[in-house]
């Protein structure tokens, strides 16, 4: 069961920061349920009307909220047409093409128009927020009901959720996203012809010989390292975190983390996996970031945009913001296609920060747009569960809906596949995630894209699953997941793994869900939905999966599950020794290191006795 009121705060913390949107009050509606049934043996109605007064009027305000963004977005819109319109013309005086214009063709007047394409790219980053905000308030308040139902004496779903869907909260959302999709495919036009080129490091960067010395000895340390791991059965669980760089962003042994160097060294010295942080730009570019702002490893950490979200900044902001190395913030796809390059073997681990869903989306739109690259990503994972589950709905109707998918998938597995689909308001008729590339692939749309938002798509619904309820949903948790019949048709089309990261300690989020290594059963239900599952969990590491009992409970698990394993910098051991423990005797997949000096001391002894012998 995932956390959904821990969902809304980090999405409030995230994505939302500063939004000035309304977002339900979730975790208040839910203490209203469980205070009184604490208190009592037997369900009951005890708190039924205030209940009721709570979730109506957040339905209200919520609605109101939502009518009032969306008017000022499409005031915003005309604004700018009838700014720029050619009202000089003495042959037509008035601007005709204002008049009536249905929503696509106001978009693309408005494209046309604004003065400043980055005025435009604000107002899609907006779209997005508005959305993002109607479709959190909408799918909370369904659940919530659902809780209400599930835990008291009297069922109000017959009497609530006619509400919410015949509202504009629910409604309106399918015409805001198809809004989104042909504004991005209309700006995505503009820079066909442009593209970013890696920029290349000049020969400042290097100081003199003994720096160049201490540079390469790294380097040979890497590769006997890698040397020294069995290929077979070790080193493709080895994940490089961040790539191959120093834990104190020092640049002058190795390089700075996350940039393209740490990885391409990584790679081409022989490591498998490395794992990036991604962010994403104003203008919608993935680049690798750990942190919300480049403060920490700006070469002028006192400027303005070094201080700024990641998310404020365009990716020319973030070209002219030179980091301690000399390079830039890499973007994503420089980083995989370098991945492509190398070889075949070298992929990308990448991490979704909590509260980054629409850096989530622009991933799966890059995935679907560039299926050459999607065998560069091993795995995706997030401490937010409600995030990845909405990722692989949304890689999986993208691969499913490919046309040599469907022409190679039987019928009696797409039929499986649509009964396991569950209909929630994050997809509320089979159309959600509409990418660019869909409009672009699409000459229909976009010849009559007038009719944005007028019409609603129920195609998803044939063969809608009889066994569920109204809202196509099952039991939260299910003892029995049944097989999944589109896990092997994602692994055809080389869609990464995608797995759910928990803490051990105390939850420092909202999202984040804590589980012990001796109570590993927890996971399932976090994990497996009706419609299939994630693919495993990513465990923080204690030290009592270092004994043969921990071990034991992790090998359990990965009966059932990928695992891998994460820890803290100078607080977790670092070896090889524990990494080959936890591989071998525990099974686990994915294990990560920051590739210490003294992660395998012989060779540590090594370097120094033949460094000794040399003088």
């Amino acid at each position: 069961m995932v956390k959904f009121g821990g969902h809304v705060e980090a999405i409030r913390d995230g994505d939302l920061t500063n939004a000035n949107l309304y977002l339900l009050p979730y975790n208040e509606m839910k203490s209203m349920i469980f205070e009184v049934r604490g208190r009592v043996e037997e369900k009951n109605d005890e708190g039924r009307e205030d209940f009721l007064q709570l979730w109506t009027q957040a339905l209200d305000d919520a609605e109101a909220d939502f009518r009032k963004a969306r008017r000022d977005i499409w005031q915003k819109i005309f604004a700018v047409i009838v700014a720029g319109g050619d009202v000089d013309n003495q042959d037509e005086p008035v601007d005709v093409a204002i008049r009536g214009a249905h929503p696509g063709n106001a978009l693309k007047l408005y494209v046309e128009r604004v003065p400043d394409k980055t005025q435009a790219q604000d107002l899609l980053n907006r779209m997005k927020e508005v959305y993002r905000s109607a479709e959190i308030n909408s799918e909370g308040l369904r659940k919530i009901v659902k809780k209400y139902d599930k835990n008291k004496v009297s069922q109000l779903s017959g009497t609530l959720l006619p509400l919410l869907y015949a509202s504009s909260l629910y409604t309106g959302q399918k015409m805001v996203e198809d809004s989104i999709g042909l504004l991005r495919d209309l700006l995505s036009e503009e820079e066909v012809s442009r593209e970013f080129k890696p920029l290349i490091k000049n020969n400042s960067e290097f100081r003199h010989q003994e720096s160049v010395e201490v540079r390469m000895k790294e380097v040979e340390w890497l590769r006997s390292l890698v040397r020294s791991i069995p290929e077979d059965d070790l080193l493709p669980h080895l994940v490089a975190h961040r790539g191959f760089h120093h834990i104190k962003d020092r640049n002058d042994k190795r390089p700075l983390e996350n940039s393209l160097s740490a990885y391409e060294m990584a790679w081409t010295c022989g490591i498998h996996l490395c794992e990036c942080d991604i962010a994403i730009t104003k203008d919608e570019k993935l680049v690798l970031a750990h942190d919300e702002n480049f403060q920490r490893l700006s070469l002028e950490n006192d400027s303005v945009n070094s201080r700024r979200k990641v998310s404020d900044l365009t990716f020319r902001e973030l070209i002219s913001m030179p980091l301690i190395s000399g390079v830039r913030p890499p973007l994503l796809i420089d980083v995989l296609r370098s991945a492509s390059a190398i070889s075949e073997k070298s992929k990308l681990i990448i991490e979704i920060k909590p509260g980054n869903e629409i850096s989530a989306a622009a991933l799966a739109r890059l995935l679907i747009r560039h299926p050459d690259l999607r065998s560069c990503v091993a795995m995706i994972m997030s401490f937010d569960a409600a995030t990845m589950h909405k990722l692989r709905d949304e890689l999986t109707r993208a691969v499913l809906s490919e046309p040599e998918v469907v022409e190679s998938t039987s019928s009696s597995q797409l039929a499986l596949s649509q009964r396991h689909r569950r209909v929630t308001s994050y997809d509320h008729f089979g159309t959600f995630g509409i990418s660019s590339t869909s409009f672009r692939n699409n000459q229909s749309f976009v010849e009559n894209s007038s009719s944005v938002g007028l019409s609603i798509s129920q195609s998803n619904l044939n063969g809608f699953h009889s066994q569920t309820n109204l809202n196509g949903e099952p039991p939260e948790t299910l003892e029995h997941p049944p097989e999944d019949p589109v896990s092997a048709v994602m692994e055809a089309n080389h869609m990464p793994k995608l797995m759910l990261l928990t803490v051990a300690d105390k939850p420092k989020r909202p999202c984040e869900l804590q589980v012990q290594f001796n109570e590993l059963h927890r996971v399932d239900p976090w994990l497996t939905r009706n419609d299939g599952s994630l693919d495993g969990v990513y465990l923080q590491f204690e030290k009592e999966m270092m004994t043969p009992e921990g071990a034991a409970y992790l090998r359990e698990l990965s009966q059932r599950f990928m695992v891998g394993i994460w820890g803290y910098s100078g607080k977790d051991p670092d070896d090889y020794k524990t990494f080959e423990w936890l591989v071998k005797e525990g099974n686990c997949t994915f294990v990560n290191t920051d590739l210490p000096k003294h992660f395998r001391k012989e060779l540590l002894m090594k370097s120094s006795s033949t460094a000794s012998s040399s003088m």
